[in-house]
């Protein structure tokens, strides 16, 4: 397991919970990308802060608890549950989704590459985040 591309994702994942947009932008290369599937979205360049923002505001207390981390060369894998409570709006791409009050956790999954700071989050947390539309808790 290579330590230092570990190290670099996990320090990702709390930059991204201490919700520093700068920070996040400077953790990819000019040619970054994140990519989130569960939203069909590619986000470059300063838009890289965006999801940070978006989720950051919708659930004010966004944990990321990381479950299994994977390591193949630069390639880093990690299954996780993004956990928190709808208390802001959400921005999706059919509009905004109001605060539910509803609780989170959304198992998914995480890919990066070392060299290009690439990432796709899974389709498993748009299956979760829709549930945030369904009555009851």
């Amino acid at each position: 397991m290579n330590n230092d591309n570990v190290a670099a994702v996990r320090n990702a994942y709390a930059v991204a919970e201490r919700k520093d947009l700068e920070g996040w932008i400077n953790l990819f290369t000019p040619d970054g990308v994140f990519v989130d599937n569960s939203v069909g979205a590619t986000y470059r360049g300063r838009a890289l802060a965006d999801p940070v923002c978006n989720y950051g505001t919708a659930f004010s207390n966004m944990h990321r608890e990381l479950n299994r981390i994977y390591v193949d060369g630069n390639v880093v894998v990690v299954q996780l549950a993004l956990q928190g409570t709808h208390d802001g709006p959400l921005q999706l791409p059919f509009g905004e989704l109001p605060a539910t009050g509803k609780q989170m956790d959304a198992p998914c999954c995480e890919c990066s590459n070392s060299k290009t700071a690439r990432s796709n989050a899974s389709t498993a947390t748009q299956r979760s985040r829709s549930s945030l539309l369904s009555s009851g808790s």
